[in-house]
């Protein structure tokens, strides 16, 4: 084979593995099968001793990550196997996807937990509970498949009549890629 010849065959190999290799960004769009759950911690605002421990519902469906336009803004749809779906804008940088903060109005009940005095856990049957939630998540690709997000959380919340604030959320999103 003549030197020419061997330059561009290796040439166009080169350029077809490149061809074939995803970006960090590509590698993470597209469509996942995702688990949620955690907790959601609250301290009263009089008594930072107060703290109640909320647990959050336990979620499965499907998760697409999409590109908009140009750039590294992505758009993330989480639809519940049994529930609604939730729209969050987003960022990809590298191999890290940021969803954007987002309000969550909550007026509800919730059947029991415990709440937190010092040391001592004092269960309950049942609270009221309202407030406006900001919740923001980031979290990365593992192995071209895994993605694991973590939420967090910030706002003022009433619980019965007592003002908290929401000092963290424990939750965690897996996802594996379909």
């Amino acid at each position: 084979m003549k030197p020419l010849a061997r330059y561009l065959l290796l040439a166009l190999t080169a350029l077809a593995a490149l061809a074939c290799t995803k970006t960090p960004f590509q590698q993470i769009t597209g469509s996942y099968t995702y688990k949620t759950g955690g907790t959601l911690l609250l301290e009263a605002v009089d008594n930072p001793d107060t703290r109640i421990t909320l647990p959050v519902r336990s979620t499965y469906g499907r998760m697409d990550i999409a590109s908009v336009g140009e750039g590294n803004e992505v758009i993330v749809t989480l639809n519940a196997l049994l529930g609604d779906a939730q729209v969050w804008h987003g960022r990809v940088s590298g191999e890290v996807l940021s969803l954007f903060p987002r309000e969550f109005i909550y007026t509800g009940g919730i059947a029991g937990g415990a709440v937190t005095v010092g040391s001592f856990e004092i269960p309950y049957s049942g609270i009221d509970l309202e407030g406006t939630l900001t919740v923001s998540a980031s979290g990365r690709l593992y192995d071209g498949r895994t993605m694991v997000l973590d939420f967090t959380c910030t706002g003022p919340v009433t619980v019965n009549g007592k003002e908290y604030r929401a000092r963290g959320l424990d939750m965690v999103c897996s996802a594996t890629k379909n």
